[in-house]
């Protein structure tokens, strides 16, 4: 049980805190007497009971009044709370304080808070200058070189300063570059390779046409020569026209099929390049073999240009690989992918031409074309390899090349089996 310390005890409480807090403690009982106060002795008090704060305190709820001293006149604020043990009533506690005082300490706190949240305001706006600098720094950056690459300079790249969103924005910004200079690098080849391949066929027609035509011509046999010449120049011209268009269908997707895709065993669909092919090798000297297991898996595709495909890589290995050679087309299945396989024992590729002899018309080193080919030099446009990817590609496959010089080449084609294939 809690009981409510003998007066002296209490007198030296309120006089304590009302020390420390420059407010006047009273300390009364529940029938309002007077047990201890700060300011004089308890016996010159009258009793408080009547007071309104007094009264809300006897009620276990605390309240508060302000009135005028009798004497000075000021505004004095009383506050009263009860004393409790359980819901039993002790006693209470009643402070008094000028109101004025206590405004000022309101104030003075408040003026703290307000000074001290303006300092914190000014300290997160410095914060935010700064953090807004940093990050937009590197997105200045990003845009100055977005600018740069617009006027031309396809050099321009930002430097990766972070592992964070900006330096992963950064870094995809580095690789659409390049992927636009390496663009625009092929455009510039293509325009020049392409002006070449037509101004050859164009040339020698115009100086032809221009023998006949002024009369320089005089012997029958050669005008004929000549106008046979610029026949097979104007073919030329058609066919190059012809496969740039097919190219450019091919490669934008705007190729239409007449019929969908079909379900096609691979070791008939390699037989039948193979019979189709076999005599011209024979022709030209060479073996040609088809190794196709019967038990093969289907595939679905458009068989007209996997066919295609593989007639136009048996042929090139026809014409690069010298009489004696061999040629081995051949069929194997690797996991969910049938993999074929066109080998020639010729004379390979140079290393510093196998990685674009997929590029449209490129053609490797002339002078090592003119020691392998049996055709022509020239004759061809260095489209059949870029078309063959575009064909293999369309049909969801995919197509290396591996060579070793002075022992021969092998293309490699990879396409889904049937049950892989995503669409019909």
């Amino acid at each position: 049980m809690i009981v409510i310390p003998q007066s002296g005890r209490l007198q030296q409480v309120a006089d304590l805190y009302g020390s420390d807090t420059g407010t006047r403690v009273t300390i009364l009982t529940p029938q309002g007497g007077v047990i201890a106060d700060s300011v004089g002795p308890p016996t010159a008090i009258s009793n408080q009971r009547v007071q309104v704060e007094v009264q809300a305190a006897l009620t276990g709820l605390g309240g508060h009044d302000i009135r005028s001293d009798p004497t000075s006149g000021e505004r004095i604020l009383h506050a009263a709370a009860p004393i409790q043990q359980g819901t039993k009533l002790l006693g209470v506690v009643q402070l008094a304080r000028p109101l004025q005082v206590t405004l000022d300490r309101v104030r003075g706190t408040l003026l703290s808070f307000a000074l001290a949240g303006l300092a914190a305001m000014v300290v997160a706006g410095l914060l935010a200058v700064l953090l807004s600098r940093r990050l937009l720094r590197p997105i200045r950056g990003l845009e100055n070189a977005s600018l740069a690459i617009a006027r031309g300079d396809l050099d321009r790249r930002v430097p990766v300063e972070s592992a964070d969103e900006i330096g992963e924005l950064a870094g995809a910004f580095n690789s659409m570059a390049q992927q636009v200079q390496t663009t625009m690098e092929q455009q510039r080849q293509f325009v020049a390779n392409a002006s070449h391949e037509l101004r050859t066929p164009v040339t020698n027609i115009k100086l032809r046409s221009e023998a006949l035509l002024g009369g320089g011509v005089t012997d029958t046999a050669r005008a004929k020569r000549y106008l046979v010449e610029i026949d097979s120049e104007a073919d030329r011209l058609g066919r190059l026209a012809a496969t740039l268009l097919d190219l450019s269908r091919l490669e934008s997707g705007a190729a239409e099929h007449e019929t969908p895709r079909e379900l096609v065993p691979l070791a008939s669909l390699l037989l039948l390049v193979g019979d189709d092919l076999r005599m011209r090798a024979e022709s030209a000297g060479l073996t040609l073999i088809v190794d196709a297991p019967a038990d093969l898996p289907p595939v679905m595709i458009w068989t007209d240009q996997i066919e295609a495909a593989l007639i136009n890589l048996v042929d090139n290995a026809i014409k690069f690989t010298p009489a004696g050679g061999t040629i081995e087309l051949a069929g194997r299945q690797a996991g969910d992918s049938c993999r074929i396989t066109v080998s020639d024992t010729g004379a390979g590729i140079p290393p510093d031409d196998l990685p674009r002899v997929f590029d449209r018309f490129y053609r490797v080193d002339k002078a090592h074309s003119r020691q392998t080919s049996r055709t022509p030099l020239g004759s061809g446009a260095g489209l059949g390899l870029s078309i063959v990817r575009t064909l293999i590609e369309q049909n969801d496959g995919h197509i290396e090349v591996a060579s070793i010089p002075g022992h021969g080449t092998t293309f490699t084609i990879e396409l889904p089996v049937a049950v892989q294939a995503g669409k019909n």
